[in-house]
């Protein structure tokens, strides 16, 4: 068996994100672990250097495109610097936590709507 083989076996393609999904062990942090010739791995990087067929180069580090650390779609994962891993994460953070303050204002508006209310419908707020 190849480790992309292995990699195949212990994941399974979710159709709405277009993630594979390590469906094995995953560590304390929500990342996959391998063995792989007597060796651990985190999932994903053994998924992106047998799909390279090289080592991770040098200083780097395989990112999830997706943001989903239980990602081991190739296409997701890209070799990056640990600042330019950084700076996406906190990145990612910041929509995240802005698409909560707008979901919650929003939330707060429909609510203060009652039945015979029309701001909803009657253009922008």
């Amino acid at each position: 068996m190849t480790a992309l083989q292995k990699i195949a076996y212990y994941s399974a393609y979710d159709m709405r994100t277009g993630c594979r999904l390590w469906t094995a062990h995953k560590g304390e942090t929500g990342y996959g672990q391998v063995r792989w010739k007597n060796k651990l791995y985190q999932a994903h990087r053994l998924a992106y250097e047998a799909f390279m067929d090289e080592p991770l180069p040098f200083g780097s580090v395989v990112h999830h495109k997706c943001g989903n650390r239980a990602c081991v779609q190739v296409t997701h994962l890209q070799a990056v610097t640990p600042a330019e891993n950084s700076a996406e994460m906190f990145e990612r953070q910041h929509y995240i936590r802005t698409i909560a303050q707008l979901e919650k204002q929003l939330s707060l508006l429909l609510n203060r709507c009652d039945d015979t209310c029309t701001c909803a419908t009657s253009g922008p707020l």
